[in-house]
């Protein structure tokens, strides 16, 4: 889930999807821009010197809710900008921005305003850009100030962030970050009908049956690897002789993880029961992604967490009083 890489890849996305999206429409029009979108018409008839909204501390004007909405259309043309729900909504993090964003580091925010400005001039092009400034009544120094705005939250909760409390959240998520490399043999109780559905492939006293004989065959010396592509059920696996390389063990179902973290490596282990059948496993690595590798992303997540904690929490101790 990463704020300032969610802010960056989540308008990326929403850019590429979009211009994608019409291009492959094949509709065209006296509207259509260049890459073929489209940017609403912002309704500002009660907006402008209005004050739109009073908190403990300061106001919102109807210019600056405005030029927010009007640089939330261009990033993402489908974003609602004309619905009330959603103007509530952006006033709120505009009040957020007021509160806390000239509390933090300018220069931090300055440098992420640059990454995402490359990636906008990239995907619309200056034609894009240009229209969209037309239509909705913004320049580029908008834009950019808007970005910054937002970064400058990210800044601010980062500049807040501890060694020991990045250290304790490595800790917490610590079997999130835990990855396995292993092979495996599975007798599954069932497969897959041609309708789609799970119907039974062998009994549950067939499937540990042949699972024991199995195991005993590779406690005498059979070679797993080869055993997997002769008998194993997993057709993911099936290609690398039942080998996976650096799995997230919390992807995996309970009974599966616990053998992953109990078992000794390279040995094989008694076979375990899954909802799929029945398992036999040799755990070949297992390490935790170290703390030097996982920082930045460590800090991306605490700052989400501390981001909706806010919005969600502090921002209603401001009495937020909206007018629109």
């Amino acid at each position: 889930m990463y704020l300032r890489k969610i802010i960056i890849l989540f308008v990326a996305l929403i850019l590429l999807a979009a211009v994608t999206a019409c291009n492959n429409s094949g509709d065209t029009n006296d509207e259509t821009l260049e890459t073929g979108l489209e940017f609403p018409v912002l309704d500002r008839s009660d907006l402008g010197d209005n004050i739109v909204a009073v908190y403990e501390g300061g106001e919102v004007t109807g210019n600056e809710l405005a030029t927010f909405l009007a640089v939330q259309a261009f990033l993402n043309p489908e974003a609602p900008v004309n619905d009330l729900d959603y103007r509530q909504g952006a006033i709120q993090e505009l009040v957020m921005e007021k509160v806390i964003g000239a509390k933090s580091s300018g220069q931090w925010a300055g440098n992420q305003v640059e990454v995402l400005w490359e990636q906008i001039e990239y995907v619309y092009g200056d034609k894009t850009i240009q229209d969209a400034y037309y239509q909705l009544k913004i320049d580029e120094d908008d834009v950019r100030n808007s970005l910054y705005s937002m970064f400058q939250i990210e800044a601010h909760f980062r500049d807040n962030i501890t060694e020991e409390e990045l250290l304790g959240y490595y800790e917490e998520v610590s079997l999130e970050l835990t990855v396995a490399s292993f092979s495996h043999i599975l007798i599954a109780t069932q497969e897959m009908s041609a309708s789609g559905e799970m119907v039974e492939l062998r009994t549950d006293q067939e499937a540990i049956d042949r699972a024991n004989d199995l195991y005993e065959q590779l406690l005498a010396g059979a070679d797993l690897n080869e055993l997997a592509t002769e008998t194993t059920d997993d057709e993911g696996s099936l290609n690398s002789g039942g080998r996976y390389e650096e799995i997230s063990v919390v992807e995996l179902v309970p009974e599966f993880q616990e053998a992953l973290l109990e078992q000794k490596l390279d040995e094989i282990g008694e076979p375990v029961k899954t909802d799929f059948g029945y398992h036999i496993i040799r755990v070949e690595e297992l390490h935790q992604i170290p703390f030097e590798e996982i920082e930045e992303e460590l800090v991306s997540s605490l700052v989400f967490e501390k981001y909706m904690d806010y919005y969600f929490n502090a921002l209603a101790e401001l009495n937020i009083e909206v007018t629109l």
